[in-house]
């Protein structure tokens, strides 16, 4: 054999070996079907792409497989693109490396009816953008350690960014520019240039955007948030809370005081540039029934201490609500009929004392408030 042949063979062997994929620049989904299976109608990734991944066709699901779509350095590369291509899922990604000027991990345009969700998302220059998109969801996606976060940007209207972990972005964790009627919530943004901003430009409008119930926990610009305005931009009507039942936000640097009902609120709002939460929670998921719940049975459990009543009868009722707390509180374990169990104990036992030990009014305020917090309770 031939030197330059055996060279050639050693070469060959050597990348099976070691599991070398060809570089891509593009590949189409769908339509390069050797990058991908069809399982139940469904595009899954049977193996990780080096390059774009450009969905051509509307109403297709690309589901990842564990697989990852990595970018070459290159300026506005994309990993995963679609453009007027509706109701379209990405699930199941990983998405990484897209770190050239102007590069995202996943990009959409003029698109409705899409949803991103379950991907993980780093070291991007943008991890994730939406323009000029409407009517789409952004769900339960790791966004992490990106220049910019999740970008909802140029007349992109009525999407939900929502359940989703933002963090370590050096520039802004969730961006809203130039767009109106988006929902924000239920996500937890951490450790960001800024955890949340809002922005409109000259001749923009940036209006009716909802962000509630979110966790934001340091940023590191030294505040938080921003609503900003450049030249003739238009922002109003943005809204960080919603009512006292739901509440605002969770913000790290703003959880107290709490001396006057609602308890769990913060009796002050959060103040940042151009913005206001007026109902921030003062523990993080505080809006969720469990957390809420919590909150109420400690804040029972001080007005049975303020009873004039026999030791012992604040004793037997502190125990039925300490066994509810204790329930609650275990994470491992769904324990809420438990701890029903325990309030419905706490009222019975208030009910038996009720015009004796402990006057009809006092009873009356109790079994209230533990009948409240049931309710929270029962789905």
């Amino acid at each position: 054999m031939k030197t330059k042949d055996l060279y050639a063979v050693i070469v060959g062997v050597s990348l099976l070996l070691v599991g070398i994929q060809p570089t891509l620049a593009v590949i189409q989904i769908p339509g390069d079907d050797s990058y991908y299976d069809i399982i139940d109608g469904v595009c899954v990734l049977n193996q990780d792409v080096v390059g774009t991944i450009e969905i051509t066709s509307p109403e297709i699901t690309l589901d990842g497989g564990g697989h990852t779509v990595s970018g070459t350095g290159t300026t506005e590369e994309r990993g995963v693109f679609l453009s007027y291509m509706d109701n379209v899922t990405i699930r199941n990604l990983t998405v990484k490396d897209f770190d050239g000027k102007g590069s995202s991990g996943i990009f959409i345009q003029c698109c409705s009816g899409v949803s991103v969700t379950g991907n993980n998302i780093s070291n991007n220059y943008w991890g994730m953008y939406l323009y000029s998109c409407g009517s789409n969801t952004v769900t339960d996606n790791n966004v992490s350690g990106n220049a910019g976060g999740i970008w909802v940007n140029a007349d992109s209207n009525y999407n939900a960014v929502e359940g989703n972990i933002v963090s370590n972005n050096t520039g802004n964790g969730i961006y809203i520019r130039n767009s109106c009627h988006n929902t924000v919530t239920g996500n937890t943004v951490s450790s960001n240039g800024f955890n949340f901003r809002i922005r409109s430009y000259d001749n923009e409008t940036t209006t009716d955007n909802e962000v509630y119930n979110n966790n934001f926990e340091k940023g590191l610009t030294g505040q938080q948030a921003l609503v900003d305005v450049v030249g003739s931009g238009y922002i109003a009507d943005n809204v960080f809370n919603r009512s006292l039942s739901d509440g605002g936000n969770y913000w790290s640097d703003w959880t107290g005081p709490d001396d006057e009902e609602p308890f769990g609120i913060v009796d002050e709002s959060y103040d940042f540039t151009g913005g206001q939460d007026e109902l921030p929670w003062t523990v993080q998921d505080g809006w969720l029934s469990t957390t809420r719940a919590i909150i109420d049975i400690m804040v029972l459990v001080g007005t049975v201490a303020d009873l004039n009543a026999q030791q012992g009868i604040i004793n037997s009722l502190d125990a039925k609500l300490g066994s509810a707390l204790n329930a609650l509180d275990d994470v491992n374990e769904n324990n809420d009929v438990a701890a029903l169990n325990s309030l419905q104990a706490f009222i019975n036992a208030v009910e038996a004392q009720s015009g004796n030990k402990i006057t009809e009014e006092q009873a009356d305020v109790l079994v209230e408030e533990a009948q409240r917090i049931i309710n929270l309770l029962i789905p």
